[in-house]
Parts: C-alpha cells; sequence; structure tokens
C-alpha cells in the first residue's frame, strides 16, 4: 500500500500579548526593582507651626501650644510643638523601628483599632526612655 504524505508547513505565528500578561510582567519588574532609601519625611509634629497674623490668644497643653492669631481675612488656630530638635529626632527613630518590625501577621483581626493597638504596644518600650 503506497501512502502519500501530505506535508504541511508549520508556521509559527507570535500572537501578540495580551494586556493582562503585559500588565503582570509591568507590575512583576516594578515589584522587583530595588528602590532607593525613601527620605524621612516630617512627623506630624513638625508640620505644625505656620505663623501669619498677630496673636490674640495662647494657652499650652504639653507638648503643644495652642494661639489663636487675628489676619485680615479673619482668624487662624495654629498649633506648635514644644519638642526639643533630640526628642523630635528620637521621635522619627521610633516611628522608624516600630515601622521596620511590624509585621503584619499580628494585626489579627485586620482592623484599624487593633493596628493601633499594636503599634501601640510594639512602641511604648521605645517611647517609655523619652
Amino acid at each position: 500500500m503506497s501512502g502519500s504524505f501530505i506535508l504541511r508547513t508549520a508556521v509559527l505565528v507570535r500572537k501578540p500579548p495580551n494586556l493582562e500578561s503585559s500588565l503582570l510582567r509591568a507590575l512583576m519588574k516594578l515589584a522587583s526593582t530595588r528602590k532607593a532609601r525613601p527620605v524621612a519625611t516630617p512627623l506630624l509634629v513638625e508640620l505644625f507651626g505656620h505663623e501669619s497674623g498677630v496673636p490674640f490668644m495662647t494657652y499650652e497643653s504639653y507638648p503643644f501650644e495652642y494661639t489663636i492669631r487675628r489676619a485680615d481675612s479673619g482668624c487662624y488656630y495654629q498649633v506648635n510643638h514644644r519638642l526639643g530638635e533630640s526628642t523630635v529626632q528620637a521621635l522619627r527613630e521610633v516611628v522608624r523601628r516600630v515601622s521596620a518590625e511590624l509585621d503584619p501577621s499580628i494585626v489579627e483581626p485586620l482592623t484599624f483599632q487593633r493596628l493601633i493597638q499594636v503599634l501601640t504596644q510594639n512602641g511604648a518600650e521605645k517611647l517609655a526612655s523619652l
């Protein structure tokens, strides 16, 4: 029996990458790249201190001083911290260490209240020296 062979040429056609795989590759590349150490951002207490207008009333409750100032367009409530530079640096170090040591698996259940509880417990002994 003589057989006939049909020779088919295989043409490899490269399918264009779909959007999902392209996006996944881009995210993986972004996640795996080493990032430079972020610049330390100011603590919230360091952002207070805008001064404009004439002081109308001032009172203090450590570590803050509260001032009401009058300006042309109305009154402004101002909050300034009364912490020394060394205390602010120590606070920054505590925030850095507590953030670095945070283990998300111990925040159970995962709620904002529980997160605050864990951060408070982790930072309590570090803040005791201040």
